[in-house]
């Protein structure tokens, strides 16, 4: 079986790190894999290849701003990437996330439908059922057209297109062989978001949850030279894992409001830091950490981590916090309770702040069979979970057709 998978960037990022997994896993069972990728340096790995260039990027940017429509144009590239699959023959196409200026979606669709090509699309954010936006947050205007946007300041774009996006997207899907098109979601959440468009109810999906690397993400030995290493006492932590701190659409500002509450317990806080004001005392920024092998000892190290977005389509602090064996606590944000292993983990309404401090801190004075924790995630979230997910639906296809 020959697979092509396609995605923004390689071996980088949240997507581009599962694309990387998946193409090494598939390697090792001895499948034919490829790689297309469009943003980021050059790789030099076996069957890896870069369809689109920095400067062209920036230029297509440019023109989603003026136009609207973010996911056209892109025509370089697109007839770039039409090329690499001509040469490669794939059996399957498998979508990822191609939404970052790189190629245009409504043509790669419609060449893939022309030409028969049997296509998987993954869904790790909304971009593909919504048309435009990749959170649609409770906006529902996406179930039929679109149109006078809530979010279009958020889109940075000169004007509100978002219906013909919306029309775009739904005619590049329409008169694709059911049995050539397979969807799959990243949770069971995003598939019931994206099975509220009539567009996409008429085609078979699957959710297979994102995978990460267990060799790394495991639970390690609690030492007290770590935790000094990193200016902590033997009270307890809690780990809160964010691209920006502050970030108000992050919800930066509860970890605030609970650390002021909660001055007993130290916050660990990794993301790329930036200027706080009256940072409570036990608040500690690490920065961002590309390490996977420290960032799986700051989880082991910790005695909860914390998730305090108001949308994410699967969220990988969940996954990498239970591999390594510990418990999570948040606001409901979608995709993390509906992938979660609930026995470790309590979700409360968004925004409910009192609620997060009381579920916080029952998670901290319950005790955990946390090496019982670790075995069980590293069961469900374990790239080799991931990967049978997806051949199973790869072999869905080649007996369908």
């Amino acid at each position: 079986m020959r697979i092509l998978q396609i995605n923004n960037v390689y071996d980088r990022l949240s997507t581009g790190k599962i694309v990387a997994d998946l193409h090494r896993e598939y390697m090792e069972r001895g499948m034919e894999s490829y790689v297309s990728y469009a943003r980021g340096p050059k790789v030099y790995q076996p069957n890896v290849q870069k369809f689109n260039w920095e400067f062209y990027a920036h230029v297509n940017k440019v023109r989603a701003y003026l136009t609207g429509i973010l996911y056209g144009g892109n025509f370089i590239s697109t007839l770039r990437l039409f090329s690499q699959i001509k040469t490669i023959s794939p059996d399957i196409v498998h979508l990822h996330c191609i939404n970052d200026d790189s190629v245009n979606i409504y043509w790669l669709l419609k060449y893939l439908k022309k030409k028969g090509i049997r296509t998987v699309v993954t869904e790790h954010a909304e971009f593909f059922h919504t048309g435009t936006c990749g959170y649609a947050y409770e906006c529902s205007r996406w179930h039929n057209g679109c149109g006078k946007c809530p979010q279009i300041r958020s889109m940075k774009v000169l004007f509100d297109n978002t219906h013909i996006a919306w029309k775009k997207m739904m005619n590049a899907f329409d008169g694709f062989d059911k049995e050539k098109l397979r969807l799959t979601t990243v949770s069971p959440w995003l598939k019931s978001r994206a099975l509220k468009n009539s567009h996409f109810s008429k085609y078979e999906c699957t959710p297979v949850l994102n995978g990460i690397d267990t060799n790394l993400f495991y639970r390690r030995a609690n030492n007290l030279s770590d935790r000094q290493n990193i200016g902590l006492t033997d009270r307890q932590i809690v780990m809160y894992v964010t691209s920006h701190f502050p970030a108000i659409v992050k919800g930066s500002q509860y970890i605030m409001e609970l650390a002021q509450r909660m001055p007993d317990v130290d916050f660990l806080v990794l993301g790329e830091k930036g200027e706080v004001k009256d940072l409570p005392q036990n608040i500690k920024l690490l920065g961002r950490v590309y390490e996977r092998d420290k960032m799986a000892l700051y989880y082991s190290l910790s005695n909860a981590t914390i998730i305090v977005s108001k949308a994410e389509t699967f969220s990988m602090p969940v996954a990498e916090s239970l591999c390594c064996g510990t418990p999570v606590v948040g606001f409901k944000a979608g995709g993390p309770e509906s992938i979660c292993i609930e026995e470790y983990c309590k979700f409360v309404d968004y925004g409910d702040v009192d609620s997060l401090h009381k579920a916080l801190s029952n998670i901290l004075s319950q005790s955990f069979d946390r090496d019982k924790m670790s075995r069980e995630a590293i069961l469900k979230y374990s790239k080799k979970a991931m990967a049978d997910g997806y051949i199973a639906v790869y072999n869905s296809l080649m007996r369908n057709t």
